[in-house]
């Protein structure tokens, strides 16, 4: 589960008594090698001038650094976006920026690609419904399409709207958020 599926007290409790469980048994099935979005992790804190630290719900409790997460055939996402200040259940502060990372471990037979448009809205259309999902009335055509390679990393502007069309098969995904949440602040790893 996602942070952004913990819509209710129960289920934001379920996400943070099993994120240090989850996280364990992702390096278990990696082990002996690196989880992959560890290595990002590192690469990141090494690199970006604030360093890289994981996100903390606005209670002080340690967020989830990433997700296992699978597309199964015949499912698409819809057009929308992922920004940590539209959950309604978190008073998250608006971020300065906000990225989306994948690395694909399997695409499917056929497609799964990646949309994205340059539209990047400042509410949630029906944050009842969805807290990420958008008008798409006025979205007119996509800036750029992307079909996903294995072993490939992909890093979007999550605040801009995108999708994945239908997938036929199985897409699977090491999935994870970078938050900057001031200019010169650190980054923020989450999902």
């Amino acid at each position: 589960m996602s942070f952004f599926e913990a819509v209710t007290p129960q289920k934001e409790d379920l996400y943070f008594s099993t994120a240090h469980d989850v996280m364990q048994e992702l390096r278990n099935i990696w082990a002996p090698h690196a989880l992959p979005t560890d290595v990002v992790r590192t690469v990141l804190d090494e690199t970006w001038p604030a360093g890289l630290t994981t996100l903390r719900h606005p209670t002080g409790k340690t967020m989830r650094p990433c997700l296992a997460r699978t597309i199964n055939h015949g499912t698409e996402l819809k057009p929308h976006v992922d920004r940590c200040d539209w959950y309604s259940h978190a008073s998250f502060a608006e971020p300065y920026a906000q990225l989306s990372g994948n690395i694909y471990l399997s695409v499917g037979d056929e497609g799964g690609e990646l949309v994205i448009w340059n539209a990047r809205p400042d509410r949630a259309s029906d944050p009842i419904v969805c807290e990420c999902s958008v008008d798409t009335e006025r979205l007119g055509e996509p800036i750029f399409t992307l079909a996903p390679r294995v072993g490939e990393m992909i890093v979007v502007n999550s605040q801009l709207v995108h999708a994945v069309k239908k997938v036929r098969g199985l897409r699977s995904t090491l999935s994870f958020f970078l938050v900057l949440q001031t200019k010169d602040g650190p980054l923020r790893m989450y999902h």
